[in-house]
């Protein structure tokens, strides 16, 4: 209030005062997703995510053990960037944050595997990065709205394909996976590659369906990932891509209350539809359809040998990311491979992998936390909020359909790790206060 109005001038003499902000209010720490005026702020977090989500993706597996050290050393400083930013936000914004169940649940049990893993100094590490991990993805929930960090999530991939398109172009033995001959760019394998390719197109059509003004260059990111995913030749990438497409297209553009109904209705009519006719299906003609053999190169043979390892210790696993080590790992890992006489890496299945580190009770956490990004976003659709039901759904498609028949669910130092936390860990606007940021008026 002016210090007029408080002297006895009559109201009418005055405009209408407009509270001015606080210094609170305008500090740069003032969130981006709470529709703050932090313009600053959240360019920095912004770039943040890029450059912790290029890091996701395994840009430096490809030079080797070499840049071990180094990879460490900026793990290290992103966690300490996101626990200091939740920090801020509790004790100095008043700001709290909230960690579902399930995800603080799978942690504290990562952490606790210590104790009956097969190599304690290995899973000592690996849980201090999955307790980063899922840090680094609450801290981007809390401070990037939905779109925000979609937009984050394709400028990131962007990078990764642009790279890899420019280490192909430049005649490179290094853009080629070492077994299939086709495009693998900086990443490891043509699988990964893949993946991270159908994350970047669901972020990209995510972006140019939802945000207007960021139509045209989402646009031009999509067909730069198409391309580079054809090049990859990953049955699993486009099939990840496929199902997350099949899921965010239609919620995007569920606008209204009957279309977000008929949306939801299809889904359901979808899923039912599935449980009854997947019992019906051959193998053999299942994987036909996508250009496999009937054990999936393999994959059946794989999955059968760890569920063996599993049944020895079926309750609490191996220990968190201990396993699958050529080194320090179970010894079940090793009569696997020589079994199979090949390099087996992991089993080929997100769930199997976490049930082979934590047990049945890993896994029943990794699918309760599934279950609530479902819930949750399913609520979102049908409440509105089309910009957070988009990105959890569509993530959670996208997690499903990668981890089927490849690995990497709740995987420490991981982008999809990191989006699927941040999907679950997306405040709810009515709960905390946090509206979407205005529309900018005229100049």
């Amino acid at each position: 209030m002016l210090p007029s109005a408080r002297l006895g001038t009559p109201p009418h003499t005055l405009p209408p005062a407009t509270p001015a902000p606080s210094r609170r209010q305008a500090s740069p720490m003032t969130t981006a997703g709470s529709g703050g005026t932090g313009r600053r702020e959240g360019r920095w977090v912004t770039w943040y995510a890029v450059a912790v989500l290029v890091l996701g993706a395994g840009v430096l597996a490809i030079v080797g053990g070499s840049t071990q050290s180094l990879v460490f050393a900026l793990w290290m400083c992103a966690y300490a960037v996101a626990a200091l930013g939740l920090l801020d936000d509790l004790f100095r914004s008043r700001r709290p944050f909230a960690v579902p169940l399930p995800l603080a649940g799978f942690v504290a049990l990562a952490a606790a595997s210590v104790l009956w893993t097969v190599s304690p100094e290995l899973t000592n590490r690996r849980a201090l990065g999955i307790a980063g991990t899922v840090t680094v993805g609450v801290f981007l929930a809390h401070r990037l709205r939905p779109i925000d960090l979609l937009d984050a999530l394709r400028r990131a991939v962007l990078i990764i394909a642009v790279a890899s398109l420019l280490l192909y172009l430049s005649g490179s033995p290094l853009a080629l996976d070492e077994v299939h001959g086709t495009l693998r760019g900086i990443l490891i394998t043509k699988n990964t590659l893949g993946r991270m390719l159908a994350f970047g197109i669901l972020a990209a059509v995510a972006v140019a369906l939802l945000d207007r003004a960021r139509r045209r260059r989402s646009a031009v990111s999509l067909l730069v990932m198409l391309g580079a995913l054809a090049l990859t030749g990953s049955t699993g990438g486009m099939l990840t891509a496929a199902a997350a497409l099949g899921v965010l297209v239609p919620v995007a553009l569920a606008t209204q209350r009957r279309a977000r109904a008929a949306v939801l209705g299809a889904g359901l009519f979808a899923t039912a539809t599935a449980l009854v006719v997947a019992p019906r299906l051959s193998l053999t003609g299942v994987t036909g359809v996508v250009g496999e053999d009937a054990t999936l190169t393999g994959r059946t043979e794989i999955w059968e040998a760890s569920l063996r390892a599993l049944a020895d210790r079926p309750l609490l696993g191996y220990g968190y990311g201990a396993f699958w080590h050529e080194d320090l790992g179970a010894a079940a890992s090793d009569h696997i491979r020589a079994r199979l006489q090949w390099n087996v890496p992991n089993a080929h299945n997100g769930l199997l992998d976490i049930a082979l580190d934590l047990g049945v009770v890993g896994a029943a956490l990794a699918v309760a936390l599934l279950v609530g990004v479902l819930v949750r976003g399913v609520r979102d659709v049908w409440q509105g909020r089309i910009s957070a039901g988009s990105l959890r759904l569509a993530v959670l498609a996208a997690t499903v359909a990668s981890n089927l028949a490849e690995t990497g669910l709740m995987q420490h130092n991981a982008l999809p790790t990191i989006v699927l936390v941040a999907a679950l860990a997306l405040p709810d606007p009515r709960a905390r206060g946090l509206q979407p940021r205005p529309a900018p008026g005229p100049a």
